[in-house]
C-alpha cells in the first residue's frame, strides 16, 4: 500500500544556514500585536524614499517596455555612468564594458560569486561578526566557512596576521565589508594596501561587500577597495543602488574587478536569467545622472537620525561605537550582559525592536544593533520609550551586575 503522503527530507545545507537576523523575536512581536501593542522596529531597514527621488521618477513619468537592443543600449548608458562616478569618487578608471557588470543588487551578487569560485570543500573566510548572508551563501555552495574574528581591540579589522590556513591550496575567497555590518567600522586605504598585499601573498579573492559605501558623513568619503593600484586584479567589489538611493525595490546593483573575474560571474547570472529588468535600467539610468545630490540627501537623512538618537539616549551611558557612516548603531552592553536576553527584555518593555550581536554570529555577543535609517519619527518614538522605562530596565540591569 503507497504511503499516505510523499515524506523527503531537506538536504544537509538547510541545516547549516543560520537563522534571518530578527526572526527570534516573531513570537514576541504576534503575542504584542495580539494585545494591541504596536512595536517600533528598528531591527531591520525600512528606508524612506528621498523626496528628490521621487521627484526625478515623478517627473519621468512612465518607464516603458524595452526590446533586448534597447535595455542593451540604456544598460551600456548606465555602465557609462558608473565609470564615470567611480572615477570622479574614487579616482580609478574603468573599462565599462570590461570592468563592470550590472547585478540585481549585492545579495545575489554575494551568492553567485561564491557559486562562480568556491568548490565542495574550499574554504572562504566570512567575517565574525558580519550579515548571516556571507555564511548562508558559502555553506549553499559546500565550502568550508572560516571565520575570522572583529573585535574592538583592532577597530573591527580583520588580523590579517592571526588568519591561519589563508596560504593553503584550498583557501580561495575572503569577504570584506565596510562600511561594516553591524559594527559600523569603517576602513581606510593604508588597510586595504596591507589586505591586497596579504590576498597577493595567498593568492585569495577579495570579495568586497561595498553595500554602505556611500552611507557615510560629515563629507567623508569611504574609499573603494578596487580603486588601489592592481586591485582590480585581485578583488571583485559590489555596490547595489537600492542602498546608494534609499529605494529599495530596485533590484540593481554593479560590481566591478577585471574581465577574469566578470566573466564567470557573468555567466552565473545569465545562466539563471538573474539580469536587470529594462524597468529597472531606466531608473537607475535617470538616477545616476543626479547620483551626488540622492546620495546626499540619504547621507543627511542618517546623520540627521544618529545625532537624535546620540543625544536622546546619553543620559543612559550606553556606550556607542563612533561612526560617520552605515544606517546603523552598535552599542556595547555593560558587563557584557547577553545580547539576546537584553533585546528580548527591552522589546517586551518598550515595545522597541533590536538586533541582539549574536545574530550575526558569536563574536557579536556583549553588543547589539539598531538601525537608523528609517523614518525620523519612528527614530523619536523609539527614544520616547526607550527613556520612559529606563528607569525599570536600567534599575534590573544594575541589580544583576552586583551580584
Amino acid at each position: 500500500m503507497p504511503p499516505k503522503k510523499v515524506i523527503i527530507e531537506p538536504s544537509d545545507i538547510i541545516m547549516k544556514l543560520p537563522a534571518s537576523p530578527g526572526t527570534e523575536f516573531d513570537g514576541i512581536k504576534r503575542r504584542m500585536a495580539l494585545r494591541g501593542i504596536e512595536t517600533v522596529d528598528l531591527g531591520g531597514i525600512a528606508p524612506p524614499v528621498p523626496p528628490v527621488v521621487q521627484q526625478l521618477i515623478s517627473s519621468k513619468g512612465d518607464f516603458q517596455p524595452l526590446s533586448n537592443a534597447e535595455a542593451a543600449r540604456v544598460e551600456a548608458e548606465l555602465k557609462s555612468k558608473i565609470a564615470d562616478w567611480m572615477h570622479s569618487r574614487f579616482d580609478v578608471t574603468l573599462n565599462p564594458e570590461k570592468e563592470i557588470l550590472m547585478t540585481t543588487g549585492n545579495t545575489p551578487g554575494v551568492f553567485y560569486t561564491f557559486r562562480a569560485f568556491l568548490n565542495p570543500g574550499e574554504r572562504a573566510f566570512i567575517p565574525d561578526p558580519a550579515f548571516s548572508l556571507y555564511r548562508s551563501s558559502a555553506a549553499s555552495v559546500g565550502a568550508d566557512v572560516e571565520t575570522y574574528e572583529l573585535s574592538p581591540r583592532t577597530d573591527f579589522l580583520p588580523n590579517l596576521d592571526k588568519m591561519k590556513g589563508a596560504g593553503s591550496n584550498a583557501s580561495k575567497i575572503m569577504l570584506i565589508n565596510y562600511p561594516h555590518n553591524p559594527t559600523t567600522s569603517v576602513a581606510d586605504e593604508g588597510f586595504y594596501e596591507r589586505l591586497l598585499k596579504f590576498a597577493q601573498k595567498n593568492n585569495l579573492l577579495i570579495v568586497s561587500d561595498s553595500v554602505y559605501n556611500t552611507h557615510v558623513w560629515e563629507r567623508h568619503i569611504h574609499p573603494a577597495a578596487v580603486a588601489l593600484p592592481k586591485a582590480k586584479f585581485k578583488t571583485i567589489e559590489f555596490f547595489t543602488f537600492s542602498f546608494m538611493f534609499s529605494l529599495p525595490m530596485l533590484k540593481l546593483g554593479f560590481a566591478v574587478g577585471c574581465k577574469e573575474f566578470l566573466s564567470p560571474l557573468s555567466k552565473m547570472f545569465r545562466s539563471f536569467n538573474s539580469r536587470p529588468s529594462g524597468f529597472d535600467l531606466q531608473i537607475g539610468n535617470l538616477l545616476m545622472d543626479h547620483c551626488d545630490e540622492v546620495v546626499k540627501s540619504v547621507s543627511d537623512h542618517l546623520s540627521r537620525n544618529r545625532t537624535a538618537f546620540e543625544k536622546g539616549i546619553s543620559s543612559l551611558g550606553w556606550e556607542l561605537q563612533p561612526s560617520h557612516a552605515s544606517p546603523f548603531v552598535w552599542i556595547k552592553l555593560p558587563r557584557r550582559r547577553l545580547s539576546l536576553n537584553f533585546c528580548r527584555m527591552l522589546l517586551k518593555r518598550t515595545g522597541v525592536v533590536t538586533l541582539p550581536g549574536t545574530s550575526f554570529g558569536e563574536k557579536g555577543e556583549g553588543f547589539f544593533r539598531i538601525s537608523i535609517d528609517v523614518e525620523h519619527d519612528l527614530i523619536d518614538d523609539a527614544i520616547a520609550r526607550i527613556m520612559k522605562h529606563s528607569s525599570v530596565y536600567q534599575r534590573l540591569f544594575k541589580r544583576r551586575q552586583v551580584k
